[in-house]
């Protein structure tokens, strides 16, 4: 025999404050509009959320330019 679940009116609260603000942010993800939001508190959360590192030393910066590059191709092949 099949039971009958009844949904109360706390569980289908809670399923609208769940669901509907998730697909509506779904519709607005999917069509593009959340891009440039998105850009915009990029910076706020980095700002915010990001801890800095101690420097060192350990990093390089090895910047190469096509000419560079045609020298090693010619001299290494």
């Amino acid at each position: 025999m099949a039971e009958r679940i009844i949904v109360g009116p706390k569980l289908k609260q809670g399923l609208t404050v769940v669901w509907l603000p998730a697909l509506i942010t779904l519709a607005l993800w999917g069509l593009g509009w959340l891009n440039s939001w998105e850009a915009v508190t990029w910076d706020w959360r980095s700002r915010l959320l990001a801890e800095p590192g101690a420097a060192t030393d350990d990093i390089r910066l090895i910047l190469l330019d096509q000419n560079s590059l045609d020298w090693a191709y010619r001299e290494n092949a």
